[in-house]
């Protein structure tokens, strides 16, 4: 499965400026190799530093020059972790707009340094996420990639996305009994909801603490509803 990262990749990369320079790196050969690496989790937290940049990057075992990519591979490590799992990564913004980071489809809090797509990390620092996956959680085939209003459809089809596998959970329980539920404490795609207008402001790495949701320099994540 990790072996086709490729594939999916190149088809994220579709409707982005370079989307056919990807498709034909990827066509270029007639066996695909796994792209970028596998990071898995140890003793309940996987570690690591995604750093953002534009350049030359690795699709489908080809250069190709004017991609986005983590760590300069397309698409990113591949992060496999379990239920109760923590993560605990570095994200390095080394692009020229402002970025953040959301792992799609896990359900995980919304807030502070986990899945808050409201964080505004703007060229050349650094911000590092702390994502508790709840014990609960039931296995799959998710997905992380910028979510930084305003940019995100260049951000994503220009190469910056990678693959997370949540192993066990649903698919360690006997045969006819259901997965469990997802954990209502943390909402699944929360964001989607029409919160209407946001009020970003960007994190800096000086301030010492980010709650997420009151910092003064960090990120307000005050929701009103959009009138009319």
């Amino acid at each position: 499965m990790l072996g086709a990262s490729a594939v999916v990749a190149a088809g994220f990369g579709i409707a982005g400026g370079s989307g056919s320079a990807v498709l034909a790196a990827a066509g270029s050969r007639q066996r695909t190799p796994p792209t970028g690496s596998v990071w898995r989790s140890s003793n309940g937290v996987l570690s690591g530093t995604l750093t953002m940049r534009t350049g030359t990057a690795e699709v489908a075992g080809n250069p190709l020059p004017g991609v986005s990519s983590y760590n300069g591979t397309f698409s990113g490590p591949t992060l496999v972790a379990r239920p109760g799992d923590r993560l605990d990564l570095t994200l390095q913004n080394r692009i020229d707009t402002p970025s953040n980071l959301h792992f799609h489809g896990l359900h995980v809090s919304p807030r502070g340094h986990s899945d808050n797509v409201f964080l505004d990390i703007p060229p050349g620092y650094d911000f590092r996420y702390n994502v508790q996956i709840p014990a609960d959680h039931p296995a799959g085939l998710y997905w992380y990639h910028p979510h930084r209003h305003g940019y995100v459809n260049a951000q994503v089809y220009s190469g910056l996305q990678g693959l997370i596998v949540i192993e066990g959970g649903g698919c360690g329980l006997s045969s006819g009994r259901p997965a469990a539920p997802a954990n209502p404490q943390h909402p699944q795609h929360w964001h989607h909801e029409p919160w209407g207008r946001a009020s970003f402001r960007s994190y800096r790495p000086d301030d010492g603490h980010c709650d997420g949701d009151s910092g003064e320099r960090c990120i307000s994540t005050e929701h009103r509803h959009a009138s009319g």
